[in-house]
């Protein structure tokens, strides 16, 4: 133990296999290894708890106000860091405050935009929650807030704006990447691999990693394969990630006649593996807080067809560390595929590149 150096709670929304639970997982086990003294609470569980267990760290699950005072006090935190929603941000300030605690929050995404005035009976609980929300957060924010950190530039300037704090209030700390992330697999373990998901001798193999929620733009993806594969029919596309859409996905996937052509894994924790056998790795978000399946893919030395995102400019130059798409309709996806794959020289070339773009963004350069 360090020390002097404080104990710090961190609060999360939830325990899915979220960027922002996976960022924090690497930093609290960066941590670990130096010593500091930290401990979790979640208000919900999810498929990370095993790993934020693995960590040998205190953590509670819970969503009783009560019970996460209780393990906050117990712990003897002296800051508490709040994350990702407006709900664990308000949790977090609540709870600090009857302890006297300062806080410290990451913005990892995007705030909830405004609901327009309802027009319809239904639309009042919503449009009520969406305002009592923001203005909780909005008084909050000036209660106990000590220092907020924002993953990328757009998301500061959006949590400015909806918080209504002044630039030197939000400082930009981007994510950073463990070392594995960087480790490339001997070939047998690719062959392994490739062998159980179905793929050995498929080409090209296109890989995409996210949550299965609206705005990672699947329709999209899937609309790009279906478009390849006339050009390219042993084309398949991997998607490695889980939820509410994995269903939906399954049935557009058959309804273009390309389920034959697709993998949905779910979650996995061997990512980096997986990113290495692959030739091109593809995001369809219309928004991204920062990118950190984007960089991740980068780091394994692949190149990258994305949507023209502010956060993604911090690490990616269109045309030399991966490819950058003003319109993300299916065939300009397709379109910029096939033309990596026509040109292999260049490909490599962008992947090269890209690995050494991502080695500036390291979990030690974050710490």
């Amino acid at each position: 133990m360090n020390v002097g150096a404080p104990r710090v709670l961190h609060l999360l929304p939830d325990l899915a296999m979220g960027g922002g639970q996976r960022v924090l997982l690497r930093l609290l086990e960066a941590f670990a290894a130096r010593g500091r003294e930290h401990a979790v609470a979640a208000l919900a569980g999810g498929s990370m708890e095993d790993a934020f267990r693995a960590t040998g760290l205190p953590l509670l699950v819970t969503g009783r106000f009560g019970h996460l005072r209780a393990f906050t006090r117990r712990f003897g935190a002296d800051i508490l860091h709040t994350n990702g929603t407006p709900y664990d941000r308000a949790f977090g300030q609540l709870i600090a405050a009857t302890l006297r605690l300062p806080v410290v929050n990451t913005f990892h995404g995007m705030p909830p935009g405004r609901m327009p005035w309802p027009r319809r009976p239904g639309d009042a609980a919503p449009f009520l929650r969406n305002r009592v929300m923001h203005g909780a957060n909005r008084l909050l924010t000036g209660l106990n807030l000590a220092e907020a950190v924002a993953v990328s530039a757009p998301v500061a300037d959006a949590h400015r704006l909806w918080l209504g704090l002044p630039e030197e209030r939000v400082t930009v700390v981007h994510n950073g990447l463990p070392t594995d992330a960087f480790a490339v697999p001997s070939e047998e373990e690719k062959e392994r691999l490739r062998a159980g998901l179905a793929i050995a001798g498929c080409a090209p193999v296109l890989i995409a990693v996210s949550r299965l929620v609206e705005g990672k733009g699947y329709d999209r993806l899937l609309e790009a394969l279906a478009c390849l594969l006339d050009r390219r029919p042993g084309a398949v596309l991997v998607l490695v990630g889980d939820g509410p859409l994995r269903g939906s996905i399954t049935a557009r996937a058959a309804d273009l006649g390309i389920g034959g052509s697709v993998r949905l894994l779910g979650t996995r924790t061997d990512v980096p593996a997986l990113l290495s056998l692959a030739d091109v790795a593809l995001s369809a978000s219309a928004f991204e807080g920062f990118g950190l399946a984007v960089l991740e893919a980068m780091a394994q030395g692949l190149p990258t067809v994305s949507l023209d995102l502010p956060a993604l400019r911090a690490f990616v130059e269109d045309g030399r560390s991966g490819v950058l798409l003003p319109q993300g309709d299916g065939r300009s996806i397709a379109a910029a595929v096939d033309a990596l794959l026509a040109a292999p020289d260049r490909a490599v070339a962008m992947g090269l590149a890209a690995r050494g773009r991502a080695a500036a963004f390291t979990v030690e350069r974050q710490g």
